[in-house]
């Protein structure tokens, strides 16, 4: 009878662990996000916490752009609600990814169009137009 309690006992146990083992394999998968999520992104940029909270730094940068690349197709989108979404993206990387946001922002702004560099330079705020330009 005690022998089977011990085996019994280390059956529960090992049970346990492969349960947990495999729920912490699920959590911490990463899907890239559709386009259709994309567009859903693009137009609420707080969505952006639940497609890069198991991203690495490249999958963010992909999903970041893929964003932007749709923020710029929008027809009826000004530019200030474009920087304003861009900011409220930037915010989302800083308060999931602190120590990589740096990083990642640094990535996005060398890759996309540079007509929206003083938006991304400035985080969204307006910027004054250039001289000379």
């Amino acid at each position: 009878m005690k022998l089977f309690s011990r085996h019994l006992i280390l059956i529960v146990i090992g049970c346990i662990m492969a349960l947990a083992a495999t729920t912490t394999f699920a959590a911490a998968s990463f899907e890239m996000p559709t386009d259709e999520q994309i567009d859903a992104i693009a137009n609420d940029p707080s969505l952006l916490k639940g497609f890069i909270e198991n991203a690495d730094e490249d999958q963010t940068v992909e999903i970041l752009i893929r964003v932007i690349g749709r923020l710029n197709e929008l027809p009826d989108i000004t530019e200030a609600v474009k920087g304003a979404r861009i900011a409220t993206m930037f915010e989302v990387v800083r308060q999931m990814h602190p120590d990589r946001a740096a990083t990642i922002i640094a990535r996005v702004w060398k890759r996309v169009n540079p007509r929206l560099l003083p938006i991304i330079r400035d985080g969204g705020a307006p910027t004054p137009p250039y001289t000379g330009q």
